[in-house]
């Protein structure tokens, strides 16, 4: 995907069998797709993916921090997270 941003919108329409959701979250992000990398946070959440728990220091997602979903998101993690 290195620089190929049709690439990644490629792979985030037609995803990889067994490809979480986290993984696309991180994709769209670096492709600045908000609402594909919300919508991957929020499905990595939903299924519980250890994942997630990189969410608040990942700084791939750093553009989004400040938004509302994103805090929201944020505000799911459990308390063990984070510590």
């Amino acid at each position: 995907w290195l620089g190929d941003p049709h690439a990644a919108r490629s792979l985030l329409a037609n995803p990889p069998r067994g490809t979480t959701c986290f993984a696309l979250a991180a994709l769209a992000a670096a492709i600045g797709a908000e609402d594909a990398c919300l919508d991957g946070l929020e499905g990595a959440l939903n299924r519980g993916e250890l994942s997630t728990a990189w969410m608040r220091s990942d700084t791939r997602f750093d553009r989004f921090r400040s938004s509302e979903r994103f805090q929201l998101l944020l505000a799911r993690l459990s308390p063990l997270q984070s510590s």
